[in-house]
């Protein structure tokens, strides 16, 4: 009876295990996704931030003109 008694609480055991092991692969392929997500949204805010740049420049530019525009006007 001892070793029906030690198989029980070896097949409990590698059964707390397994259900530990698959939470666990759960989580982390939570967090895998997570990261993918987080590292597209930084592509995605480097992008803003060049169009951001390029708009800031654009504008400059056309503030000068109009600017320049007034002063020749005036």
């Amino acid at each position: 009876m001892k070793l029906d008694n030690n198989s029980k609480k070896s097949n409990f055991h590698m059964e707390k295990l397994d259900h530990s092991i698959k939470f666990l692969e759960e989580e982390l392929r939570e967090i895998h996704n997570l990261m993918d997500n987080c590292a597209y949204n930084y592509e995605e805010l480097a992008k803003l931030y060049a169009k951001k740049e390029e708009l800031s420049e654009q504008l400059e530019d056309l503030l000068s003109e109009w600017i320049n525009f007034n002063s020749e006007a005036n």
